[in-house]
């Protein structure tokens, strides 16, 4: 069930806008008609309540993609962005390590695939799959994978709220993936960039 605040914080703000100026105008108008000392707590109460929920909203309005609507879209073997190393390492077996800036990697060449693993302790996959690349046309992300022609590919993360940037990646929140081939999908990359750690040089 819907509850009236939920479908409060739902309006858009045009509409939120013009609810709390008509709260003001039947304020207004108590004053007028000499009703105030009556109405003018009542009123007032709804004002600070209304000025909470849309604060509320504010502040927990969804930046970007959370984790787990990401991994839901991706198809690899159980592989998850987000998972531990051990995790990893139960799955899908060591692999070939590879050392790393900011971190490090396991390569698996029978799986067509390279995953990264976070080294920074201020990142918040520290120690965890923070990148995954691969080759493998077994795997998806979106319904995208080895391939789909890059125009299908493009048209399924836009519609599932990423953005292309000038960099040659597209961007949702925290989550970036890049598509390498020209007319179809050759491979490729998602990652994790830590939003209060991208002026880190490592």
């Amino acid at each position: 069930m819907i509850t009236a605040t939920e479908e409060f914080i739902a309006l858009p703000f045009y509409q939120t806008k013009e609810i709390i100026e008509t709260i003001i105008h039947n304020f207004a108008l108590c004053q007028e008609y000499g009703d105030y000392m009556k109405n003018s707590r009542y009123i007032i109460a709804v004002l600070v309540f209304i000025l909470a929920i849309v604060i509320y909203s504010l502040l927990t309005r969804n930046h970007g993609m959370a984790l787990e609507e990401l991994n839901a879209q991706l198809q690899a073997e159980g592989l998850q962005i987000g998972m531990t190393e051990e995790q990893l390492i139960d799955i899908w077996g060591e692999g070939e390590y590879l050392e790393g800036f900011g971190g490090h990697g396991r390569k698996y060449e029978q799986r067509r695939s390279s995953v990264g693993i976070a080294g920074d302790r201020d990142n918040n996959l520290y120690g965890k799959v923070s990148t995954f690349t691969f080759s493998n046309p077994d795997y998806e992300i979106f319904g995208i994978s080895i391939g789909t022609s890059i125009q299908e590919a493009t048209n399924q993360l836009e519609s599932n709220g990423f953005t292309y940037s000038e960099q040659g990646f597209f961007e949702n929140g925290e989550f970036f993936i890049s598509l390498q081939g020209e007319s179809v999908v050759e491979s490729i990359q998602i990652w994790f960039s830590d939003k209060d750690l991208r002026d880190r040089v490592y």
